[in-house]
């Protein structure tokens, strides 16, 4: 089950209160999810696979508030079309074959934010995605994309771009021989196929 670290003031803050330690403890429980520490500082959690929604602050505070009775029902979201084109190329067919894409606007990101993202984004990678090997997320600022996208395969040495945690921008196969989340990615999907 992966674990996951929440940060305990964003957590009373999205639930609209403090809860005491003692109480927060013994209903994290009833949740079907293995509570590991728990203080001013963070949450930590583990939680089954089968709840992508519990691996953030925003979902697992949703679930445990509205099983508490504090804040019931799920937030809507206004959603529109956006006229926005993807085109999947034939190469990617014996690859990832689909694509899903969302335009969202009117975010407020700040480190915080952005951390609580790639959290729930690798977690999402660990688990439904099987490592990357079924699927990958990625999140990229709108302002710096060319519409129509052309979803494609293309020759590694081709594709640059700077990782995170990296100071240089590298091209994918450098990234998989370099970079640690590379490696870490290369090696998950070599045990994936020996394990196939």
């Amino acid at each position: 089950m992966p674990t996951v670290t929440f940060n305990r003031k964003t957590f009373d803050r999205i639930i609209g209160k403090k809860i005491d330690d003692d109480l927060l403890k013994d209903r994290i429980s009833y949740l079907g999810t293995d509570l590991e520490k728990a203080d001013d500082g963070e949450i930590v959690v583990e939680v089954f696979p089968n709840r992508p929604d519990m691996l953030s602050e925003y979902g697992f505070a949703r679930a445990l508030s509205s099983f508490m009775g504090i804040q019931k029902g799920l937030r809507k979201y206004d959603v529109a079309k956006s006229g926005a084109r993807v085109t999947v190329t034939r190469n990617v067919a014996k690859v990832r074959p689909y694509t899903v894409c969302a335009i969202v606007k009117n975010l407020k990101l700040d480190d915080e934010k952005i951390k609580e993202i790639i959290q729930i984004q690798e977690k999402l990678h660990v688990t439904f995605c099987r490592n990357r090997k079924k699927a990958a997320i990625g999140i990229y600022p709108l302002e710096k994309i060319a519409m129509p996208i052309t979803y494609t395969a293309m020759n590694p040495e081709d594709i640059v771009f700077q990782p995170l945690d990296s100071s240089e921008k590298m091209n994918a196969r450098e990234i998989l021989e370099k970079h640690p989340t590379g490696r870490e990615d290369i090696n998950a999907l070599l045990r994936a196929d020996k394990e196939i």
